[in-house]
């Protein structure tokens, strides 16, 4: 029976996150599946009819990229420089990870493309195998092998010359083995996302050795054309491919190949560029928020496809080709976006489905986007902007100590694959650490992991009973998608929060979650209303870093401690708080345990209860009522040590 229920609940989702997709989605889901059910079985050689559009003659311009790709990796940071020698040197060695997961193949210069292993690795882990990230590993951590090093290794110790004959066996066997419309090739070395990775990492590889050519010291370009071949045949593919099916960053990220594909050859690489471009154009017209944010709200997506953007306009501007404005100015505002939203600890929080370490780093896309020229001026006199209301973030603080509130929607409702259930939920950095964090994602395996990622447990927000505000299943299903209402007020001397959604099913409500946040220098006040919750305890988690310490002073004083950075929370109206551990995945693969509070209120059909943070010890804390106000429940004020603050109206014109 539980299983039919599973099938049941399955199908549901499956039919309410297709009924928010867009016609092109659907279209393209369908035809791509009809092609990898239909073409294998064709007496037609696919393979072959590529190979025949191939040129002859296919002189290349590395310039533009080989220059690029300079830019690039000088704005590593030396720790990701360091981490991407360790991963070429453990190529060399037959061992590869991505995820924070390995397998070591016994002969580095045969790799089982098709390992049995293999089929129990997370699929971005194969994604990343045929997407030839190994080949990155090189291009940025090592320099060119034709040029003298810029970069604290020795010359001795660069293995370019090994890296570089390890990689054309790899190339080589590759194409060998992996040919157009073979069984299953959609789903594996052919999918359009691995096809853009590399179609990249290909391109820069070859930019990268071409110094070598230049230098008459090793094999000369005309004795490897089965890279240029390569490059030229999976540029045909993906033009061909484009995932319309899936939307999101994955356009961003084959608009970016193709340009990129394109940049190399002079002579037959116009049309790509052309079509790369037009890619690029309606994802800024479509994808990005006014606010600069990608509409997917990941930080990590924004990230990736910020750089996407980046690397499209240098590679366009070298090559000649005019840039779109709107594509231009779309890089620009990501780029202020980013700004607006790194943390204390001088990177993005992890919103939605994000980790450390997949994208590149805050300060090296920062760096990136300076050495490249699109530096916007803050909008703002301070150079720190207080919300992000298209994409739903509102600071409250300035400086180490700030706190910030998701008040907006999970994610376009046709693309709710990378969302979470983390409605109004808020993360605390203090003196610059993260003290109260969000959870990261483990993989994106249809599993329990992946269930308590985006679960609303997993988050810094209330739950009623053991509801989901949105129902999620299997790795990207949604169900009925809730509308956040948000309102808030910055002043010179503190900031006030205002956020509201409904949970329904079918025409009825089920319940209404109010979140206020109340902030002035020293405190931040989180008070939580719920309309509806019937007999259900209202739950309100707080998820702290790994590391950090929770010492109970009081039944409802806490110090909260991260090193030497200490805060104190107060429990207002709960009728209990529990303490337990929950996990954390900073990084795709990592599992790691943490402190968390779970503040319970028990009752009746409206509850309100919330929580004090503050910076400073105080022996009193009270909130403070007045009939008058709104609905007479809303705390209007807040007594600390006999001390009275009076808070603003934040409420909705519409409310």
């Amino acid at each position: 029976m539980a299983g039919a229920e599973s099938r049941s609940d399955r199908w549901r989702l499956l039919l309410s996150t297709a009924s928010h997709m867009r016609p092109e989605q659907l279209l393209g889901i369908t035809e791509r599946k009809l092609r990898h059910a239909v073409i294998p079985s064709l007496p037609v050689d696919f393979d072959g009819r590529y190979e025949r559009r191939i040129p002859s003659d296919l002189s290349i311009d590395a310039g533009p990229l080989r220059a690029n790709t300079a830019k690039l990796r000088a704005s590593l940071t030396e720790v990701e420089r360091a981490r991407c020698r360790e991963g070429a040197e453990l190529a060399l060695d037959g061992t590869l990870r991505f995820l924070n997961r390995s397998i070591r193949f016994q002969d580095p210069a045969d790799i089982d493309w098709d390992h049995d292993a293999l089929a129990e690795y997370p699929r971005l882990w194969r994604i990343k195998l045929h997407g030839f990230v190994p080949l990155s590993w090189a291009v940025l951590g090592y320099d060119d092998p034709g040029s003298e090093p810029d970069d604290p290794v020795p010359e001795t110790d660069h293995p370019t010359r090994e890296l570089d004959d390890l990689f054309r066996s790899w190339i080589r066997d590759w194409t060998a083995t992996h040919p157009l419309g073979s069984e299953g090739y959609l789903r594996r070395a052919w999918t359009p996302f691995a096809v853009s990775l590399r179609l990249q990492h290909w391109a820069r590889y070859l930019a990268w050795r071409s110094t070598r050519d230049d230098n008459s010291d090793g094999p000369s370009a005309p004795n490897f054309p089965e890279l240029r071949r390569a490059i030229y045949k999976n540029a045909i593919f993906l033009r061909n491919n484009l995932e319309t099916d899936v939307g999101g960053n994955h356009l961003a990220e084959n608009g970016a190949a193709l340009v990129v594909a394109g940049s190399l050859f002079p002579d037959h690489g116009g049309s790509w560029l052309d079509a790369g471009v037009e890619v690029l154009r309606e994802v800024a017209e479509t994808q990005l928020l006014a606010d600069g944010g990608h509409f997917e709200r990941s930080s990590m997506y924004h990230l990736l496809v910020l750089e996407d953007f980046l690397t499209a306009v240098d590679v366009l501007d070298a090559v000649g080709y005019p840039v779109p404005t709107v594509v231009r100015r779309t890089a620009a505002d990501a780029v202020r976006f980013v700004r607006e939203l790194c943390s204390p600890d001088g990177e993005l929080p992890l919103l939605n489905d994000s980790v450390f370490g997949e994208a590149l780093s805050t300060q090296a896309v920062l760096a990136y986007a300076d050495a490249l020229g699109v530096a916007p001026s803050p909008e703002h006199p301070t150079g720190e902007r207080t919300s992000l209301p298209d994409s739903g973030y509102y600071w409250l603080g300035f400086g180490p100590d700030r706190l910030l509130v998701d008040g907006g929607p999970p994610g376009p409702p046709h693309l709710p694959g990378h969302a979470h259930n983390d409605h109004l939920q808020v993360l605390l950095w203090l003196d610059g650490r993260r003290l109260v964090t969000d959870t990261g994602v483990f993989h994106y395996a249809p599993d329990a992991y992946r269930t308590d990622a985006r679960s609303v447990r997993s988050h810094n927000t209330v739950q009623v009973g053991d509801a989901e505000p949105i129902e999620i299943g299997d790795r990207y299903l949604m169900g009925r998608r809730i509308r956040p209402t948000a309102t808030y007020r910055a002043s010179g001397d503190g900031a006030a929060f205002s956020g509201r959604y409904e949970t329904r099913s079918g025409v009825r409500r089920e319940y209404a979650h109010r979140r206020k946040v109340y902030h002035r220098p020293s405190w931040w006040l989180v008070w939580d209303e719920v309309e509806g919750a019937d007999s259900r305890t209202a739950h309100s988690r707080l998820h702290l870093a790994p590391g950090a310490t929770v010492e109970r002073e009081t039944e409802d004083r806490f110090a909260l401690s991260l090193d030497d950075a200490t805060c104190w929370l107060y429990a207002l109206d709960a009728d209990e708080v529990a303490l337990g551990e929950s996990n954390y995945y900073p990084e795709f693969g990592l599992e790691e345990r943490r402190p968390m509070l779970d503040l319970r209120a028990r009752g009746g059909t409206d509850t309100e209860f919330g929580f004090l943070l503050s910076t400073t010890r105080r022996e009193t804390v009270a909130v403070e009522r007045d009939g008058r106000n709104f609905d007479g429940r809303t705390p209007v004020g807040l007594r600390l040590d006999g001390e009275y603050e009076r808070f603003p109206e934040v409420r909705r014109a519409d409310e």
